[in-house]
């Protein structure tokens, strides 16, 4: 199994307040094959500040083109004041999202 995770308090002024903000740390392959061809995985992606840090994992056939993907989301409404550790934990046929070691999201192969 093997895990990344990043120990971070975001931008932003709260729920409401933060239009245009889009933090995220992602994972991407380093084999020049066309995204998302070989996946991208989101660690944490939160969009307009609107207290929910999604974590998902892209792949698909066409490239430019997410055609397929797979997450969940954990509700953080002290992003913008507390560091939060945001992980993900890959195995040979899963992957689990979590939030301060609690996980929100398995995805199960196949």
């Amino acid at each position: 199994r093997t895990r990344w995770c990043i120990n971070a308090k975001l931008p932003g002024a709260g729920k409401g307040r933060s239009a245009g903000a889009w933090p995220a740390h992602w994972l991407m392959p380093n084999d020049h094959i066309c995204w998302p061809k070989t996946g991208e995985i989101d660690i944490m992606e939160m969009v307009d500040g609107n207290n929910n840090a999604y974590g998902t994992y892209h792949w698909g056939t066409q490239c430019g083109q997410s055609t397929d993907k797979t997450g969940g989301k954990a509700v953080v409404t002290d992003y913008h004041t507390q560091f939060h550790e945001y992980a993900v934990e890959t195995g040979p046929r899963e992957m689990i999202f979590a939030l301060d070691g609690e996980a929100y999201h398995t995805s199960k192969a196949g």
